[in-house]
């Protein structure tokens, strides 16, 4: 069958990153996200698989190969036709026990096991049978196509095939925006205002500081880390927070007009700004990147999402609702400049090398929600949606993930070569407190926050305790001598070579 090309454009900053991280580590893992979902009901296989071939042949970004040695700039091609990997598997004879095991192990090889960039298609997808009524739906894909809000698009809209395909009301899909709008928008942009805008921003920091519980011998260099990623166990610890709390945060940062995001990126700053011992810290963060100038942004499935640094600097002296209002109006500056590429930024401010070796991701993408409608908007009563897992690695040392709409969960993903987990343990448990103290008083100062808990305090307290009772301050040494000697008048004294 010939190969037939429909467009060819250049990357997009975020995507030149990415294919420069896949390449000088292609079976470490990073940047292949999974999504898990767990399944009950009488689903049909070929009918599922057939929804997926469907949405394959709307969006272009799913038919997308990328090339890199043909030409001095690395190039995508979207091929007219893409070809689905399909996978099914049957593990009804397995425990419960045995299927959560192969569950991991299967992600673990997905993970490890590199995609041909070259391809027509840079998604996997396996289907298991855990019982009659019970499957697993694997979908493992590369990150240089798609971030999570286009993947929640392409989930819903496949499921709107499935269900149409069983014969309910075939769905009414507009024409699917093209992934090209975005890449030619992009040439437009004015890089010269945008490097002037991040050299001001970024105007007096005094460069990076390592994170301490960083394991800096380990962590020599960058490109260390990431050749030798795959030889290391990945680790992640969730520090999920109540339902309670999580409606306290976001009602504190609806009182003080800021985002929920703003309020996490508050929190990591001090936290990063006590752990550093230093009062102005940036780490990375990943930011929606969908221009609002851009028609049908919103909609269009790709990788828009890009890493940028964020700057926190701690005014000991003014009042956390101040802080807070100021670093949301900072933040807020940065979305017209958003479009450039880490890779340029790092150039511009820090002769090319890393800034952060921390990255906070804050998932604000609704995967589960609607999911399981028909066309029409009806919920499919004989299916649900029992569970939703992500599995996805990047290459800085600590990345932190937070997402959950009725309870926050934190998950902290890291290389446990280069993090202690008792120290991976300790730092979520300061974030989670350095957020409880936020939202107690806004009237306080940024510098009277704490992020110790009640144990540490006493601990502390523990330490500091260490009155003895002194000596006499009124007499001196020879006085003390003396005083001592007539206690015990025929008490040897000392001892000279004795036989």
């Amino acid at each position: 069958m010939s190969i037939v090309i429909e467009h060819m454009y250049p990357l997009s900053p975020m995507q030149e990153g990415l294919l420069f991280h896949s390449l000088l580590s292609p079976t470490s893992g990073t940047y292949v996200p999974q999504v898990v979902l767990t399944l009950m009901g009488e689903l049909q296989e070929q009918q599922l698989k057939q929804a997926w071939e469907r949405a394959i042949a709307r969006h272009s970004t799913l038919r997308t190969g990328f090339y890199w040695k043909q030409r001095d700039q690395p190039f995508q091609v979207v091929y007219r036709q893409g070809s689905l990997v399909w996978t099914a598997q049957n593990w009804e004879t397995l425990s419960k026990k045995e299927q959560s095991a192969k569950l991991d192990v299967l992600l673990a090889c997905n993970r490890s096991e590199p995609f041909n960039l070259n391809s027509s298609t840079l998604i996997r997808l396996t289907w298991v049978t855990l019982s009659e009524n019970r499957h697993l739906l694997i979908w493992c894909y590369h990150h240089l196509i798609l971030d999570g809000w286009s993947a929640s698009l392409v989930l819903k809209e496949v499921f709107q095939h499935y269900f149409a395909s069983l014969g309910s009301v075939q769905p009414t899909l507009s024409t699917a925006p093209a992934y090209g709008d975005y890449i030619a928008w992009l040439t437009k942009q004015d890089n010269t205002l945008a490097k002037s805008f991040w050299k001001e921003y970024l105007l007096g920091w005094q460069g990076p500081a390592q994170l301490p519980i960083i394991h800096s011998a380990a962590y020599s260099t960058q490109a260390n880390a990431e050749a030798t990623l795959a030889e290391h166990s990945l680790a992640e610890q969730q520090r999920p927070f109540s339902a309670k709390f999580t409606q306290k945060l976001k009602a504190f940062a609806q009182s003080q007009k800021v985002t929920l995001n703003t309020l996490i990126q508050a929190a990591l700053g001090i936290v990063l700004c006590r752990y550093c011992n230093t009062d102005d810290v940036v780490f990375g963060a990943t930011c929606a990147g969908r221009p609002a100038n851009l028609e049908g942004a919103m909609s269009m499935v790709g990788l828009f999402i890009n890493t940028l640094p964020v700057r926190v600097r701690l005014a000991g002296e003014t009042t956390i609702a101040q802080w807070l209002q100021s670093l949301h109006a900072q933040q807020a500056a940065t979305t017209s400049y958003e479009y450039v590429s880490l890779r340029e930024l790092q150039a511009w401010v820090n002769d090319g090398n890393s800034l952060f070796d921390c990255l906070l991701v804050f998932e604000s993408y609704p995967v589960a929600a609607n999911l399981l409608q028909d066309p029409e908007g009806n919920n499919k009563a004989d299916i649900a949606l029992e569970n939703v897992r992500f599995d996805e690695w990047t290459h800085f040392p600590l990345t932190l993930l937070v997402g959950g709409e009725e309870r926050l969960t934190v998950t902290a993903k890291f290389q446990e070569r280069l993090l202690d987990t008792n120290a991976v343990s300790r730092f979520l448990g300061h974030l989670g407190n350095a957020l409880a103290a936020l939202t107690d008083n806004s009237a306080k100062t940024v510098r009277e926050l704490s992020l110790l808990c009640a144990s540490e305090k006493k601990q502390l307290a523990s330490w500091n305790q260490t009155a003895v009772d002194t000596f006499p301050l009124e007499q001196s040494v020879p006085d003390l001598f003396e005083t001592q000697a007539e206690k015990p008048p025929d008490a040897i004294a000392l001892i000279v070579n004795p036989q």
